[in-house]
């Protein structure tokens, strides 16, 4: 017999962009489009072997940061949908 049980489980509720300090919460539009980077390091890395390399930016600052050298891909299911 199987007896289950629940366990709380931790989730990120918000996110700080580490340049800018813009702040958004679960269930905002914005909160969806920041960007996390959580890396490990590999031998001979500039970051030093295996130490993690960790950045949250908000789409604002990607832009802003890294906007020139970006490859933004239309999505070709939404570019199919008809317009009402």
């Amino acid at each position: 017999m199987r007896i289950k049980d629940v366990r709380p489980q931790s989730f990120v509720k918000q996110i700080r962009c580490d340049r800018c300090e813009r702040l958004s919460e679960l269930g905002e539009k914005e909160f969806e489009e920041f960007v996390s980077v959580d890396h490990k390091a590999g031998y001979a890395s500039v970051f030093g072997d295996g130490n993690q390399v960790q950045i949250d930016l908000c789409q604002h600052c990607v832009k802003e940061l890294l906007g020139q050298w970006l490859r933004v891909v239309a999505d070709e299911k939404a570019a199919a949908l008809p317009n009402d």
